[in-house]
Formats: structure tokens, sequence, C-alpha cells
């Protein structure tokens, strides 16, 4: 979803969605919230109609918001990666991921069939700070209600997994980077 960089949902007990939205900067939280809104309803969470559903969605969302900030303060911006770019001179090749601030970080293209993959992975982690870079255990694409979404699973330096999972927009390096991208945010 544009402006979205990670979703965290969580079902509780009574399958009742509890929805966590970190944004990007690039569309304001209200639209945002109305999409995500929509989504779940879409997916047949809430009762009666797809409106109401919505609008119950809605109002939970904005509860949750407002109950897990402390004192009504603003959660601190994700790194969200928004912009990959694949340079190559006539001596090497780099995968260079940027955010929205501007900032990036870049990393050496390799040899071998998932070279431009880990190089995403490396570029990505080196964005976020996280030190040393996680290995990409696997990358899976699926078609999942009508949409093409990417996922990978990557384990840390101290042998813990995590999974993230991107809606495939642009290139393929660009939508696993940015599942990499939530798969860090899991690990934070």
């Amino acid at each position: 979803m544009p402006g979205v960089s990670t979703v965290e949902v969580i079902l509780r007990d009574d399958r009742t969605p509890v929805v966590r939205v970190w944004t990007d900067g690039t569309r304001g939280d209200a639209e945002i919230q109305n999409d995500v809104a929509d989504v779940i309803a879409i997916h047949g969470f809430g009762s009666g109609s797809a409106d109401r559903a919505a609008e119950a969605v809605r109002d939970r969302i904005d509860h949750e918001l407002d109950s897990s900030l402390p004192g009504g303060t603003e959660p601190e911006p994700a790194v969200g990666l928004a912009k990959l770019i694949i340079e190559e001179n006539g001596e090497e090749v780099l995968a260079v991921a940027s955010d929205v601030s501007g900032r990036s970080a870049s990393a050496h293209v390799g040899e071998g069939a998932d070279a431009f993959l880990i190089a995403v992975t490396d570029a990505v982690s080196a964005l976020r700070g996280v030190t040393p870079t996680p290995l990409l255990v696997s990358v899976e694409d699926r078609f999942v209600a009508g949409v093409d979404v990417v996922s990978v699973l990557i384990e840390t330096g101290v042998g813990e997994r995590f999974a993230g999972a991107a809606v495939v927009r642009g290139g393929r390096p660009f939508s696993v980077g940015r599942a990499v991208d939530a798969a860090l945010a899991n690990s934070a």
C-alpha cells in the first residue's frame, strides 16, 4: 500500500484484528487509516456490511493508535525503504538503498544467482544500522487475494529468524528490499 513501510496484524482470541502501521511519510495518516480499514473489511473482519465493518475497524485502529502512544506522543518514524538503485561501473556493481529522508547505504553485488537479493538485504540492513548483516534464508513469491506478494526469511547473527513481506510493486529487488525492511522492523 503506498505510504506504508511496515504493517503488523495480530488477531485477538475473538478474531478481532489489531493493526499497527508504520508509514513512510509520503501520505497522510488519515488517508492511510482509511485504506487499511478498507482492506481489513474486504477480508471479512468485522460484522455487518462492508461499510459498517470498515467504520468499526477505523474506530479500532484509532483506539489502538491512541492507546499505544503514551502521553499522545508520535511514534518514531520507521526507516522505510523508499528507493533502490543498482549502480554499475566498469569495476563493480552496487545495490544502493535510500530511505524517505534521503539517507542511503550500499552493498557490493557479488557472484551467483542470488547475488542481487543478498546485496539488497545487505544494503537495507546497513540503512537500518543493523549489524551484523542478517543472512537472507529464503525468498518466496505468492499470489494472494489477487495480489503478488514477496516474503522473506532472514536470520540474525544470533540465530533468530524473522519474516517480512511486501506487495510487489516495481522491480523484484525493490519488493524484496521492502520485505527485508519489514523483517528487520519485526526483529527490533
